[in-house]
């Protein structure tokens, strides 16, 4: 199964927003490691100030806000150190990442995402599907909820909503 991250730019109500959705590999937690590094190298990358240059045309490089939310299927349970890698400081000054799960519900644990209603034998259920927003979009978050009762999926929709 392919892995990827594809980010938008988004003209939200209250300005730009990078929203980056991606689905992280399953069965090495070294490959997701590295793609945990290469999210947070991309969001270094991609600011105002990196945008821009002397290229016109319809591959030119675009302004990116500061601001993004990085969602999806992480592939890693809340107590993997890798959600908290996600979560650190960069050197650059880039805004950080937070879990709005953790945001919102302090010291109550992530719901379960995955394996909720199909599950072999022995299997739990977990989550590892997460939504992280910069800090600057703090203030904006208003709710993350998971659809618990979808079955369209063997992972369960999560949502925020930012004003």
């Amino acid at each position: 199964m392919p892995r990827a991250a594809l980010e938008v730019v988004v003209e939200a109500p209250f300005g730009a927003l990078r929203v980056i959705t991606t689905h992280l590999e399953y069965y090495s937690s070294s490959h997701r490691a590295a793609q945990i590094e290469r999210l947070r190298e991309l969001h270094s990358e991609r600011n105002d100030e990196t945008a821009g240059g002397e290229q016109e045309g319809p591959y030119r490089r675009m302004a990116a806000p500061a601001s993004a939310l990085v969602c999806g299927d992480f592939n890693l349970p809340p107590e993997d150190p890798l959600r908290v890698r996600l979560t650190e400081r960069f050197i650059d000054g880039a805004p950080k990442f937070v879990d709005a799960w953790t945001y919102l519900n302090p010291g109550a644990p992530h719901p379960h995402t995955f394996r909720v209603h199909e599950r072999k034998e022995g299997q739990s259920p977990y989550c590892c599907d997460y939504v992280f927003i910069t800090e600057d979009l703090t203030p904006r978050l208003r709710s993350i909820s998971i659809d618990g009762a979808n079955r369209a999926s063997d992972h369960q929709p999560v949502s925020v909503t930012l004003r």
